[in-house]
C-alpha cells in the first residue's frame, strides 16, 4: 500500500507512541495533523517534520474528533 501523499491524524502526537507513529508516517511521505493537549510540544515536532500541522486540544472533549476531520480536509483535502 502506498501511503505518501495520503493523510493521518494522530492523537497524542506530542510525545510516546503517538511522536515515534508521527515520524515514521512523515518519513514514508504521509500528511500529518496531529493532536495533543500541549501546544509548545506539537509545535516543537511539527517543526522537525516535513509535511504536519497541529491543533492542540483535548481528545477526550466530544466536538473535537469532528474538528480534527474538518481541519484535516481543509488543510490538505
Amino acid at each position: 500500500m502506498q501511503l505518501a501523499g495520503k493523510t493521518a491524524i494522530i492523537t497524542g502526537a506530542s510525545s510516546g507512541i503517538g511522536k515515534a507513529i508521527a515520524q515514521e508516517l512523515d518519513a514514508v511521505g504521509m500528511n500529518l495533523v496531529l493532536t495533543a493537549r500541549s501546544q509548545d510540544k506539537l509545535d516543537q515536532l511539527a517543526a522537525s517534520l516535513k509535511s504536519a500541522k497541529v491543533l492542540a486540544a483535548a481528545i477526550s472533549d466530544p466536538d473535537v474528533p469532528q474538528k480534527l476531520v474538518d481541519f484535516a480536509i481543509a488543510t490538505f483535502g
